[in-house]
């Protein structure tokens, strides 16, 4: 059962883009700001810093920008979720599952800390904010996100495969916490898009050999997941790079596909 709005810690403000009604906007210096004390401005700010983050259009944002905007993540998404959790249900069956399920995830990106590594923290950002479009997804009614499942998002797999290539020069290691962040991340990503090439492959008429070839990729990344990533830094790290090399392919695939069928 799902705590009392009354539970959650008060927030502190939350910026509005300008061109949301014109009365709110995100600034460098000292930005005007709404604190939300009402569901539609919860899923509106929200939605601003959604879009900021993964908007395929703009690059991901860097230095105090991701700390500020893992910040405000961090802390909405709760509330975003037992908006959500307040919401009319469905009744039994997927949806209620997924609905669920999307709780349990903001929730526990919510809960989690902090990540000090600036690397690590641009992938808890993207996660974050990946998070927070799936439970606004379902609160707005648009069904799964980008047609795919939970654990999917492009810009969370290039970011993650990015900072590992950093790790394939010899002698580099990450900071412990931005491997764990890189290697979580990349794991759920594999298994949604394996989720999403399922799907994909569905279709009659994606029996070619290069649709089939990507088979033999996915099995490849799930069995890869499952894989023990060994004890100490070394072994972890090749674990981690080893993930982004099953998990580019994949995405290739799925973008690849995607722009064919537009």
């Amino acid at each position: 059962m799902a705590p009392p709005s009354s539970a959650l810690a008060p927030v502190s403000p939350l910026p509005f883009a300008p061109e949301q009604q014109g009365r709110y906007f995100l600034g460098a210096g000292n930005p005007a700001r709404l604190a939300p004390d009402h569901p539609a401005d919860m899923v509106l700010g929200t939605s601003h810093l959604v879009d900021t983050v993964l908007s395929e259009q703009n690059p991901l944002p860097e230095g105090e920008q991701v700390t500020y905007l893992t910040a405000r993540l961090h802390e909405y998404l709760p509330h975003l979720a037992q908006v959500l959790a307040d919401a009319p249900t469905p009744g039994a069956g997927p949806a209620t599952h997924q609905r669920l399920r999307a709780i349990d995830r903001a929730r526990a990106q919510a809960g989690a800390e902090i990540v000090a590594d600036p690397l690590g923290v641009r992938i808890q950002l993207v996660r974050l904010a990946q998070v927070g479009q799936e439970v606004l997804s379902l609160l707005l009614g648009d069904g799964d996100v980008d047609g795919a499942p939970a654990g999917f998002s492009s810009r969370l797999v290039h970011e993650s495969v990015k900072v590992t290539r950093e790790w394939r020069i010899p002698g580099t290691y990450p900071h412990p916490e931005s491997l764990v962040m890189v290697t979580a991340a990349l794991t759920d990503s594999i298994r949604g898009m394996c989720s999403c090439i399922t799907g994909l492959l569905s279709h009659p008429e994606r029996d070619g050999a290069a649709h089939t070839g990507v088979r033999g990729a996915a099995v490849a990344a799930i069995e890869a997941t499952r894989a023990d990533p060994g004890c100490g830094l070394v072994s972890a790290t090749a674990h981690a790079v080893c993930l982004a090399s099953c998990a580019q392919p994949l995405l290739e695939y799925i973008e690849r596909t995607h722009q064919d069928s537009r």
